[in-house]
């Protein structure tokens, strides 16, 4: 079964949010560099404009032109105010008579601003009028002049705005398009393969159809791999169901007829005449069961693959009260418990009854001589699966073993009398399992012995059991 991709997890989506975050840190970044490299040059501006100010008001010609008229020292000091850095200003005779004031400190830029391009001073200048005839220089007044630069930072200021918006929509505009041209080279032909592949059951070999555009590329060459290894599976698919009927013709027919020629020997009384034919015939006889029931469980564990059964919507705990109805003779002498029996699944009827005979057999065949067996079912719901617990006080499993145990033909005993089998059953129940998406493990169970623990597609779970 191939899931839906979810919009936090798919590659369309970490890509739209990863290209825009990075482009908005890029343009913050670039952002602050600029804001840096015209901070530098502003602070430049400010210290010249200074400097060329104060060179002016201590020119002795314009010192003598502020004490004509007050209309003149206004003009005057309009013009000093040029300079985006003076603050206030004032012109004053030598008898403490204003010329002209003027003040703008009201416009004064926050702190930082002030202390980034530079805090308040103060200057003061006299006023001397120079003689021409005789050369004497006279006293006439005093100019006062406060220079600030974080009010020469309003264009800055607004400088500054304009470059942080300007870089994030830019950079936004770039990952935008960044966006559409990997959506259209990547994102878009990355869905179509999804699309195609979700709509595949497991048995389902037809070569995937090329995306336009792609067919040379990587996604093109990993569709060529996908169907070149499409081909190849059919192939070995094919096999198996061939090895499937040579097993069920070829193989079982030999082992039939060893028991049914071992039967007649056994039938005109051979055995009585030799122990040794009698020891070698019922040595035959259970070879030949035991080779008859090796490859009735290989052919079923392939058939698997073949035999696709729909899921149905049942009950976990009534399919094992079923069963344990169906065997009570059999459970005479034993314990059982149920929890969950109400909880639902999407699972085929017909296999979850063969998982729990199987289990229901293991629980027997390694149940404690000495103790009562106990088992105990229980069914819970887990957000989308179904999780159960099938457990029993029999001898257990080693943790070492605990893995192996569901390998083909693995057994952790010998076959004997008392412990019949291949080794085939729980690597059925894993296969009949992974046909949905589940899985089995086994782990320590409170009673003492063995806990198998799977899961089942729940109700909610979109299943298809084809796939």
């Amino acid at each position: 079964m191939t899931k839906r991709v979810q919009l936090n997890t798919s590659l369309a989506w970490r890509q739209t949010r990863w290209t825009l975050v990075a482009a908005i840190l890029l343009g913050l970044v670039l952002s602050l560099l600029l804001i840096f490299v015209d901070l530098q040059q502003t602070r430049s501006n400010i210290e010249t404009s200074t400097q060329e100010l104060l060179r002016t008001t201590a020119n002795p010609a314009t010192q003598a032109a502020y004490t004509l008229d007050e209309l003149l020292a206004e003009e005057v000091l309009e013009g000093l105010f040029a300079v985006q850095a003076v603050s206030s200003g004032q012109l004053v005779t030598e008898r403490d008579r204003v010329l002209a004031s003027r003040d703008r400190r009201a416009d004064q830029q926050t702190p930082l601003l002030g202390s980034l391009l530079g805090s308040e001073l103060a200057f003061s200048y006299p006023l001397v009028w120079h003689s021409q005839y005789t050369g004497e220089y006279q006293p006439v007044g005093e100019l006062s002049l406060s220079i600030n630069g974080g009010i020469a930072g309003s264009d800055f200021t607004r400088r500054v705005w304009w470059e942080l918006v300007f870089g994030l929509v830019r950079n936004i505009i770039l990952a935008v398009v960044i966006l559409y041209i990997s959506k259209h080279l990547l994102t878009q032909p990355l869905s179509q393969l999804v699309e195609q592949l979700r709509h595949r059951s497991r048995d389902d070999f037809t070569p995937l159809t090329p995306i336009q555009g792609h067919e040379k590329d990587e996604i093109g060459r990993v569709l060529i791999a996908f169907n070149e290894l499409a081909v190849s599976l059919k192939q070995s698919t094919n096999e198996m169901e061939r090895l499937n009927e040579i097993m069920a013709h070829h193989f079982q027919e030999p082992a039939r007829r060893l028991v049914s020629y071992a039967q007649r020997l056994e039938s005109r009384g051979l055995q009585k005449q030799d122990s040794d034919n009698q020891v070698s015939l019922s040595f035959i006889q259970q070879q030949a069961l035991r080779l008859s029931l090796l490859v009735k469980d290989v052919q079923r564990y392939l058939a698997l693959e073949q035999l696709k059964l729909e899921p149905e919507i049942l009950y976990p705990g009534q399919v094992f009260q079923e069963l344990v109805r169906s065997h009570s003779s059999n459970l005479e002498e034993s314990q059982w418990s149920l929890e969950g029996e109400e909880v639902a699944a999407f699972f085929p009827p017909r296999r979850l009854r063969e998982i729990f005979i199987q289990l229901l057999d293991n629980a027997f065949l390694y149940a404690k001589l000495d103790q009562t067996l106990q088992i105990r079912v229980r069914v819970f719901k887990e957000t989308t699966r179904v999780r159960v617990y099938f457990e029993d006080n029999g001898v257990g499993i080693p943790p070492e073993y605990r893995e192996q145990v569901f390998e083909i033909f693995s057994r952790l005993v010998p076959s004997t009398e008392n412990y019949p089998g291949t080794g085939m059953g729980l690597a059925l129940v894993k296969k009949m399992l992974l046909q949905f998406d589940g899985e089995i493990n086994a782990i320590d169970s409170e009673l003492g012995g063995v806990c198998f623990t799977f899961d089942l597609p729940g109700v909610g779970e979109k299943m298809d059991g084809s796939k």
